[in-house]
């Protein structure tokens, strides 16, 4: 169609409308039959280019199917050469080059925008949009079958990274900041199940109140220790830490001591530990009975005065003895509190007391990137099965390390069946790491390595062991 039918058309529209809105949608509903009709044009000449170059790689013509393919204007209609290879393998080479998969209705583009909205709505709320913002109809079920769909490529894509295929960049930064810490999921059946978190960036960047993490990298899984080894050989492969001071943050919880971010930041030109502010300030007033007095606790801590510490932690425990028999709870609530003060208490040291000469910043910024998780998974009441968490959060993850495009562009499956295909005798894949899930302090840290001394840990080991 020329510009002058185009404009012509689009004339008499408006001339059959009688308002701005009827001929909005009129258009609309012209443009999108246009481009759907143009675009299987398009994939029908597309689809005689290629015959001669698959006749010449000894493929026959078995016939012509015609295919239906939903994209995000309408749906597309054209026809296709199916061929049998020399394998007698049958094939719809068209479909191959524009990643149509087999028994799919929609198209690419189709599946990420969807599985995107997904991760900001309920399936039912993306069901809604969708059918009123575009031409496709899926359900909700349908849309969680895409957002399942899409996680399994994305799970291939870290089966592919372990063929030891990723680039030893090396970076030198003089600072990075690693934080981890793990959010609550409701399960279907009520029951809590933890995701773990932990996050590399280089430090801030922007203007005023206007700022963000610079190179952020976030690492999400249900199991703590595969989160853990997915950072360990990121930190590996993508700095070299002997010349970068790591300052590390966390609650101090359950697998987020201070002694497991030192092994994990192993090798370290220096790593600062801060235990955070606003769990160790929730403490005490968790623990003191008295809220006056907790306060002043508080205001030493931040301080950093030891001996003030003590002589409030003594008023405390004196107030609760001359009532012992009442207080027996509060007096081992205060004990607790004192040993939490007293093993933590080098963690508590204030920035300005321990010589660094960076900008202040940086640190506890962990919480807030859990909104993107808690948002989606936490409000309404909102409980969750294994499967469909799992597929949400790998989702939500590679949007946050802004990856995802790349990641989709792919069938990573078809990449690595194609590696194996290329050199199966090389996949030099990433050993596991035995985590002390422990909460005593580490000694010493043990890396096993398993596989060849080529590989990243391998070569890794080898340079420590090698300067001890």
């Amino acid at each position: 169609m020329r510009h002058n039918d185009i404009q012509d058309k689009l004339r008499k529209i408006f001339n059959e409308s009688e308002s701005g809105l009827e001929f909005e949608e009129k258009a609309n509903n012209f443009f999108r039959d246009f481009y759907c009709r143009e675009l299987g044009y398009f994939f029908e000449w597309l689809d005689s280019q290629y015959l001669n170059d698959c006749l010449n790689q000894g493929n026959r013509v078995e016939r012509r199917d015609e295919r239906s393919i939903q994209t995000l204007l309408g749906t597309v209609t054209y026809k296709r050469r199916l061929y049998r290879d020399r394998r007698k393998k049958m094939h719809y080479h068209l479909d191959e080059i524009l990643d149509f998969e087999k028994g799919k209705r929609y198209s690419p583009l189709v599946v990420k925008l969807v599985s995107q909205v997904a991760t900001k709505a309920t399936y039912r709320q993306t069901e809604f949009i969708l059918a009123k913002l575009t031409p496709i109809t899926v359900s909700a079920t349908g849309i969680r079958e895409m957002v399942l769909h899409v996680s399994e490529n994305l799970k291939k894509h870290g089966e592919y990274q372990e063929y030891g295929l990723i680039e030893n960049k090396n970076r030198i930064v003089p600072v990075l900041f690693v934080e981890g810490d793990a959010v609550a999921i409701k399960q279907q059946d009520a029951s809590l199940r933890y995701l773990h978190r932990f996050q590399i960036h280089e430090g801030y960047q922007g203007f005023g109140k206007v700022r963000h993490c610079r190179n952020l990298k976030e690492f999400t899984n249900f199991s703590r220790d595969k989160a853990y080894q997915e950072i360990f050989s990121y930190l590996r492969t993508e700095y070299k830490l002997e010349e970068s001071i790591v300052l590390a943050n966390s609650d101090g919880g359950p697998g987020y001591q201070a002694s497991i971010f030192e092994e994990l930041c192993l090798g370290a030109k220096r790593v600062e530990f801060f235990l955070d502010k606003y769990h160790a300030n929730r403490k005490i007033l968790d623990n003191a009975s008295d809220r006056e007095l907790a306060r002043k606790l508080i205001k030493a801590v931040i301080n950093y005065n030891w001996d003030r510490v003590k002589a409030i932690e003594d008023t405390l425990e004196s107030n609760l003895v001359l009532d012992e028999e009442n207080n027996a709870v509060e007096l081992e609530k205060l004990q607790r509190l004192k040993r939490y003060l007293k093993r933590n208490w080098k963690y508590l040291k204030p920035w300005s007391l321990r010589d660094l000469s960076m900008p202040r910043g940086g640190l506890g910024t962990v919480e807030s990137h859990h909104r993107p998780y808690s948002y989606r998974m936490k409000k309404q009441g909102r409980s969750w099965g294994k499967k469909g968490e799992e597929a949400m959060v790998s989702i939500i993850t590679a949007q946050q390390n802004h990856i995802y495009d790349k990641l989709q562009s792919k069938n990573w499956a078809k990449e690595i069946e194609n590696l194996d295909k290329k050199a199966p005798a090389t996949g030099d894949k990433y050993d596991k790491i035995s985590v002390n899930n422990g909460t005593e302090a580490i000694k010493q840290a043990n890396i096993p390595n398993n596989g060849p001394a080529s590989s990243n840990l391998g070569r890794f080991k080898k340079e420590l062991l090698g300067k001890n």
